[in-house]
């Protein structure tokens, strides 16, 4: 099984967790868009700084923190 990613898409990972995929990707495709969701400011936070810390700071990364019960009916 192949994931067929190739330079220039748009990524979206729903359920990152610590962005090791997305940094892998980030790293391996220059030309990419990736939207990464996390359900904790905290994985958010380190997938940035990760990035920071690797030069990669100037790649189109969106991670967002979204909490799951939100979606919950009330």
């Amino acid at each position: 099984m192949s994931t067929e990613l190739r330079d220039g898409q748009h990524i979206f990972e729903l359920g990152c967790g610590w962005g090791f995929l997305t940094l892998w990707i980030a790293a391996h495709f220059a030309n990419r868009r990736i939207t990464a969701v996390a359900n904790a400011n905290r994985q958010r936070d380190y997938i940035q700084q990760q990035a920071r810390a690797t030069q990669q700071n100037g790649f189109p990364l969106n991670p967002k923190q979204v909490r799951p019960e939100s979606y919950l009916e009330k």
